[in-house]
């Protein structure tokens, strides 16, 4: 099942909440299922329906393309991390054959270092279904052992996956703090982004301002107004 949806016909937000529940194995973040599928069904299922699931963020600034694996990857919110070193790592996983598949991912989230972090950004950029899935759990899940002053650094990102993965891993570490981060990702350019900040923001706060799959600029702003207005009288 590709955290897309597609293929499950739920939509992209339900599908990356599973993913928060996946990893919170010890409950880190709290139950998202209900919130998500008391959702109208008609915003679960748009945008997403049309089977374009599987297309993986633009990676980097606008007009760049991803870069190949074996080369170095992009590490400007990975303080430390070997270019070379990341981009090898990166290869054996995406080069893993079924059997050694396991043992190469959890090497990855595992290890210490920025150069597994960046390695598993790497590999996301070139795997697609079931494999594109495990990596980019394994990186959230990776994630959560960040500071909540690492992870706002990964949240401003170039690479989408990054971000992506820095907004789950603040859900998955219930940490309300988090909430003005997520606030802000919802303006993000890419939907996956989004939509990560809107399944963290529902799991922290028990609410849905939205926005809904696939708004515009305009509809975000109204969004983030919302929940701004809505954390304000929080800390009152």
């Amino acid at each position: 099942m590709e955290l897309g949806g597609g293929a499950t016909g739920y939509g992209f937000e339900v599908n990356t909440s599973f993913a928060v529940l996946f990893l919170c194995r010890s409950n880190l973040a709290r139950d998202l299922s209900g919130k998500i599928q008391n959702d109208n069904s008609t915003e679960m299922r748009a945008g997403y329906a049309s089977g374009n699931t599987d297309t993986k963020p633009t990676n980097s600034a606008p007009g760049t393309s991803p870069n190949p694996v074996g080369s170095a990857a992009p590490g400007p919110s990975i303080p430390g991390a070997s270019g070379s070193e990341a981009a090898t790592l990166a290869a054996e996983l995406v080069r893993a054959n079924d059997k050694d598949w396991a043992k190469a991912l959890s090497k990855l989230k595992d290890s210490k270092g920025s150069a597994y972090t960046e390695a598993l950004v790497t590999a996301t950029n070139r795997l697609e279904g079931d494999r594109l899935k495990s990596a980019r759990a394994a990186l959230a899940e990776r994630l959560t052992r960040m500071t909540a002053e690492t992870l706002r650094s990964m949240a401003k990102s170039d690479e989408a996956e990054l971000r992506r993965a820095s907004l789950l891993a603040m859900a998955m570490k219930d940490d309300k703090n988090h909430i003005p981060d997520l606030i802000g990702a919802i303006l993000d350019d890419e939907e996956l982004v989004v939509r990560a900040a809107k399944a963290g923001l529902k799991s922290l706060s028990g609410q849905d301002f939205g926005p809904a799959a696939n708004a515009n600029a305009g509809e975000k702003k109204l969004a983030v107004d919302a929940w701004n207005n809505w954390w304000s009288k929080q800390k009152k």
